[in-house]
C-alpha cells in the first residue's frame, strides 16, 4: 500500500485553491456590504473587460510557468488590491524593463531602434 504523493499534493492544492476562492468571495461580500453601489459597478466593469468590451491596453497571451507559491501569493495580492493577477504581472514587468533601460544604454538603444522600425 504505497502512498500516492502526487495525488495527495493535488488534494492539498485543490484545498488551497478552494480556500483562496472562499477568501476572495468573503472579501467581495464584505466590500458589497460596506459600499454596494461602488463594488457592483466595479464588478460590472471587470465583467465587461473580461468579455472584451473594454480593453485598457493591447495585450498578447504569453504562457509563463510560475512557482505554486508565487501563484498563491499573486492571487491573494490581486484580491486585496481589487485587480487582476495579469495587471500586477504587467506592472511588474513594465517596471523591470524600465529599470533595465535606465541601467543598460545598449538595451535602451536596441529598444528605441526596434520601436522606430
Amino acid at each position: 500500500m504505497g502512498v500516492d504523493i502526487a495525488q495527495r499534493l493535488k488534494v492539498i492544492d485543490d484545498a488551497y485553491e478552494h480556500a483562496d476562492k472562499a477568501r476572495a468571495e468573503a472579501l467581495r461580500v464584505q466590500a458589497v456590504a460596506d459600499n454596494p453601489k461602488q463594488v457592483l459597478a466595479k464588478e460590472a466593469e471587470k465583467a465587461a473587460i473580461r468579455q472584451g468590451v473594454k480593453a485598457s491596453v493591447e495585450t498578447v497571451p504569453m504562457p509563463v510557468r510560475l512557482e505554486v507559491e508565487q501563484v498563491r501569493m499573486l492571487k491573494l495580492l490581486a484580491s486585496y488590491e481589487q485587480t487582476t493577477a495579469s495587471a500586477i504581472i504587467r506592472a511588474s514587468i513594465k517596471e523591470r524593463l524600465e529599470q533595465a533601460r535606465q541601467r543598460n544604454p545598449g538595451f535602451d538603444a536596441a529598444v528605441r531602434s526596434s520601436i522606430e522600425k
